[in-house]
């Protein structure tokens, strides 16, 4: 999907999945979720690869 066919008000929300969706992985890796780094998000890397990153 083209960036561009999102709008701003989007943007919000799907940063907040993106959060909840590292929270749970670094959860299940019984890790702190401070300590995951956010280095790259796509439809094809799943949190859990972000989170271990």
């Amino acid at each position: 999907m083209n960036p561009e066919s999102h709008s701003a008000a989007e943007i919000p929300s799907r940063l907040d999945l993106v959060q909840e969706d590292i929270r749970l992985a670094c959860e299940a890796a019984d890790r702190p979720a401070n300590a995951a780094k956010l280095v790259a998000v796509s439809k094809t890397m799943p949190a859990a690869a972000v989170a271990d990153a």
